[in-house]
C-alpha cells in the first residue's frame, strides 16, 4: 500500500497543477473521469485551463500526484453536499483516466465522434462499455467506458492510505453528486459500493433533517430535476429526508440552484431522487 509524506504519495509520479490558496483539512474524497484518452493529455489540458487535482490514476494503475493533500485543489468547482458549499474547500479530489459516454458504431466497437459524427481516437470493444442511466436521470441508455481493475484497485490503495493519514475525511462522493446538472463524472460505471465500506465514519453523515410540507400532503419523487422526469414515489406530509446535495442550472454561463435536491430517507444515505426544495422545512 502507499504511504504518505510531508502529504504526497510516496514513490508516486508528480506533475504539479494549479491549485487554491490555502490548507486543506479533508473530510471527503471526490472522485471524478478525466473525459480524456491519455493521462498526458489530460495534464496538459488541466494546465491551460488551470484546473488540478490531487491524484490522477491511469488505466493501468499508474498515480500521478499533481497537489499536496494539505492543499486546496481547484477540482469540483461550484458544489454543495449536506449543507457545504465549495468542496473544494473540503474534499481531496481524485481523478481516473476515462472518456465517459461513448458511441457504438457499426463494427461493434466503441468511441468518440467529432462535430461531423465521424468516429475519432481510440476505440473501446464490447466488454470494455457498460450501458447504463446515470443517477442525474438525464443522461440514460448511454455507453460508459468501465473503469479498469488496475485502476480501481490503485484508487483502493490510495483511498486507504487517506481515510488513515486524515481521520477527518468520512466519505467518498462523486463530482455528480456535489455538482448535479453541473457534471456527469464518475458516472454509472464506478463502482462506489465497492469502496463505501473504506469510510467507517460514513454513517455518521447524514446531514440535516428535513420534513415534507405540501398544501395537498404529498410530494413527487422525480427520477430527475424536473416534473417532466419520471415519478418513483410519492411522499407525504411529515415524512423526514436528508438533502443531500442541491441541484444546478446556468443563466447566462453561470451556475445557479435550479430548486431541486438529491434526497435520502431520513437516517439513510442513499439518493432515492429529486424533490423540490420548496416544499421541505429543516426540522
Amino acid at each position: 500500500m502507499p504511504q504518505i509524506t510531508n502529504h504526497k504519495l510516496v514513490n508516486a509520479t508528480y506533475s504539479d497543477l494549479d491549485r487554491n490558496d490555502g490548507n486543506l483539512t479533508p473530510n471527503y474524497i471526490a472522485v471524478h473521469y478525466t473525459a480524456g484518452i491519455s493521462v498526458s493529455g489530460s495534464i496538459s489540458h488541466l494546465k491551460k485551463v488551470k484546473f488540478g487535482y490531487h491524484v490522477i490514476i491511469d488505466r493501468n494503475g499508474t498515480i500521478t500526484q499533481c497537489v499536496p493533500f494539505n492543499k486546496r485543489a481547484r477540482h469540483a468547482g461550484v458544489s454543495n453536499w449536506k449543507g457545504l458549499s465549495g468542496l473544494n474547500d473540503h474534499s481531496i479530489g481524485i481523478c481516473l483516466a476515462n472518456r465517459w459516454y461513448v458511441t457504438r458504431f457499426s463494427n461493434g466497437s466503441y468511441g468518440w465522434v467529432d462535430t461531423h459524427n465521424n468516429p475519432i481516437g481510440s476505440f473501446l470493444i464490447e466488454v470494455q462499455v457498460l450501458k447504463a442511466e446515470h443517477i442525474n436521470g438525464a443522461e440514460s441508455n448511454l455507453y460508459w467506458e468501465k473503469y479498469t481493475t488496475a485502476q480501481l484497485n490503485a484508487f483502493r490503495e490510495v483511498c486507504q492510505v487517506l481515510v488513515q493519514t486524515y481521520s477527518g475525511i468520512k466519505d467518498l462522493i462523486g463530482h455528480d453528486e456535489i455538482s448535479m446538472g453541473r457534471k456527469p463524472d464518475p458516472g454509472p460505471a464506478f463502482p462506489f459500493t465497492d469502496f463505501y465500506p473504506l469510510f467507517t465514519n460514513r454513517g455518521n453523515d447524514n446531514g440535516n433533517t428535513f420534513t415534507v410540507q405540501t398544501t395537498d400532503g404529498k410530494l413527487n419523487v422525480r427520477k430527475g430535476m424536473s416534473g417532466n422526469f419520471k415519478l418513483l414515489r410519492q411522499l407525504v406530509n411529515g415524512n423526514k429526508v436528508h438533502i443531500r446535495s442541491e441541484g444546478y442550472m446556468y443563466e447566462e454561463n453561470i451556475p445557479k440552484p435550479n430548486g431541486w435536491v438529491s434526497i435520502s430517507l431520513e437516517g439513510t444515505m442513499d439518493h432515492i431522487g429529486f424533490v423540490n426544495k420548496s416544499f421541505l422545512r429543516v426540522v
